[in-house]
């Protein structure tokens, strides 16, 4: 075994999961197995022996990382939910799947003290659910799996400034463009205008929300949320 200290809350976190897979990424087995990704937050390696995963509060320890589980640091683990007890060619197999209705995941260490933990309700198919920033930021849909990769869509900083924000992708934008807003700050709506202050529609605020452009002209159209402006170029 490798001596490196077991990882506390805040060290390393549950970045993103995905509980109903039917086309996303394949495992070492060949199947479309259920996944979760564990994110390193600090910058030193961490071992996760001494760590446990479970999808139940009243049997914690299902799943025990196995000897010398490292993650480098500000990297990603990942461990497919498939109900499978680990060998030593497939370690990181948990003995549990993830409910497609709901339910949560829990990790915790051999004190039963949980060191990270999400409740999901129900899910779409290969639709994950992510932290932006990484190991930090509240859950979101993402516009697509970002298996053992940043959540963040690229152009967008890992701070914590992104919980103070809203962020438009893709910008320039053709078919479809996604809005995130890390935290909800009031209940107004967010307001599509073109370019002369023209109001095109209104959308109640979510943390997340995908918008096809059909319909829409080419051109620059603002977006208002609260006192936030940001420009978007469609370019169908």
């Amino acid at each position: 075994q490798i001596a490196l200290q077991t990882p506390v809350a805040g060290q390393i976190a549950i970045n993103e999961f995905l509980a109903y897979n039917v086309n996303d990424t394949i495992d070492d087995q060949g199947k479309h197995s259920d996944w979760i990704e564990l994110y390193n937050t600090t910058n030193d390696t961490l071992n996760l022996f001494g760590l446990y995963l479970s999808d139940s509060y009243s049997n914690p320890t299902k799943f025990a990382f196995p000897i010398n589980s490292l993650i480098l640091p500000s990297s990603y683990m990942i461990v497919w939910a498939d109900d499978k007890n680990y060998t030593a060619s497939t370690p990181f197999h948990c003995n549990f799947k993830l409910s497609l209705n709901g339910e949560r995941i829990i990790l915790s260490n051999n004190l039963s003290a949980v060191i990270d933990s999400v409740t999901y309700g129900s899910q779409a198919a290969d639709i994950s659910l992510g932290r932006c920033p990484n190991g930090t930021g509240a859950f979101v849909p993402q516009a697509s799996t970002t298996f053992n990769a940043s959540n963040c869509p690229a152009g967008i900083e890992n701070t914590n400034k992104f919980s103070a924000d809203i962020y438009v992708y893709p910008n320039p934008a053709t078919n479809l463009f996604t809005i995130i807003i890390p935290t909800i700050t009031t209940n107004e709506n967010l307001v599509l205008t073109d370019a002369m202050g023209q109001t095109i529609t209104q959308f109640k605020p979510l943390n997340y929300l995908s918008i096809s452009t059909e319909g829409m002209n080419n051109g620059v159209y603002l977006l208002k949320y609260g006192s936030i402006m940001r420009k978007l170029v469609i370019l169908n």
